[in-house]
């Protein structure tokens, strides 16, 4: 029985975009063990989640920065035909859920390290569930300004379609260029990525500084809005949520604001689609 990871954001409020899901990656790729130097990576083709340049410097930033992961192979599926192991995971979940009643984190995370049943499996493992702090996520747009100066454009001069990519590699021995292919059995392609345009040279040694460019994306917990917070409040003195809790909705920090802002729009701005 193959073993399931399934990292959480601490609540109350944080987005599910590519820093949240790539912030756990790296973290997982952290904890693989040293003889592992190459992984290949599949995932569906949304852009505001995987296929952009965030994510294609924080993948670039593990292979070299690691000690012994050399080379990352990103490959994204045919729409229409991404159903994956971990949709399985989702569905265990939403049946777990059906029969519990949540209240606060802890009850959702129960409910994630026990979704997978042993009725039918002895062998059957829980879920080992990871729960992320606010401070524990990473700002890839940062990221990606330190690395990516040149994301449009190869080394042959043509414009790349980042729509129809359909690998991305991340290879030590190229330090300076991005490497993708539009489909699974063409050459790769490169982009230089420290490319300038306007500037005659390019900047051709590669040396991350973890402390310099990995930079925190919050600094503080995020907020609710206002009205999310009234409404938890009512919902407590109606006592429809039990009164054990009530002191944990009544320190969640809020804001004035009268809605949630979307992070993940924010998040998606950042989508590389030349």
């Amino acid at each position: 029985m193959r073993a399931v990871y399934y990292h959480v954001g601490n609540p109350p409020r944080l987005d599910c975009g590519p820093r949240e899901m790539y912030t756990s990656l790296y973290r997982y790729i952290n904890t693989l063990d040293t003889n592992v130097t190459g992984l290949s990576l599949f995932s569906d083709t949304c852009g505001g989640q995987n296929r952009n340049k965030n994510v294609a410097a924080i993948l670039m930033f593990i292979v070299q920065t690691s000690n012994h992961i050399k080379v990352i192979e990103q490959k994204f599926l045919e729409s229409g035909h991404s159903m994956m192991e971990c949709d399985s995971m989702h569905s265990s979940i939403e049946k777990a859920k059906k029969y519990t009643s949540v209240y606060t984190i802890n009850d959702w995370l129960n409910i994630f390290k026990y979704a997978r049943s042993s009725r039918h499996r002895s062998n059957a493992q829980p879920y080992e569930v990871i729960e992320l702090e606010y401070n524990e996520f990473y700002d890839l747009a940062t990221l990606s300004n330190a690395y990516l100066q040149n994301t449009g454009i190869n080394t042959s001069g043509e414009k790349v379609n980042w729509l129809k990519i359909k690998t991305l590699r991340y290879d030590k021995d190229y330090p300076n260029h991005l490497l993708y292919r539009y489909d699974y059995t063409d050459e790769f392609c490169k982009i230089n990525i420290k490319l300038v345009k306007r500037r005659s040279t390019a900047r051709t040694e590669f040396i991350p500084k973890e402390a310099d460019q990995l930079k925190k994306a919050y600094t503080s917990m995020l907020s609710i809005s206002k009205a999310k917070y009234n409404d938890l409040q009512k919902l407590c003195k109606k006592n429809v949520i039990p009164s054990q809790y009530h002191a944990w909705y009544a320190s969640l920090p809020c804001t004035t604001r009268v809605l949630d802002l979307n992070l993940t729009l924010e998040s998606d701005s950042d989508e590389t689609s030349e």
